[in-house]
């Protein structure tokens, strides 16, 4: 996480979602359990989290 960190500006909630993943690699991760976590409307978190890693979940 350090080196996605480093090599471009994420806010802080695309790397609390991005730690979160990582960390629970092992079951079904949905938007709505990730905007718990961030404190964020899942479809706000959904559209930020493309916008700042060019990545869309197939579950966002």
């Amino acid at each position: 996480m350090s080196a996605l960190r480093k090599s471009k500006i994420f806010s802080k909630q695309v790397v609390l979602c991005v730690n979160y993943i990582y960390e629970n690699l092992h079951k079904k991760i949905t938007v709505e359990e990730l905007a718990e976590h961030t404190g964020l409307n899942a479809s706000y978190l959904s559209r930020l989290f493309e916008k700042e890693t060019a990545r869309r979940s197939r579950s966002m």
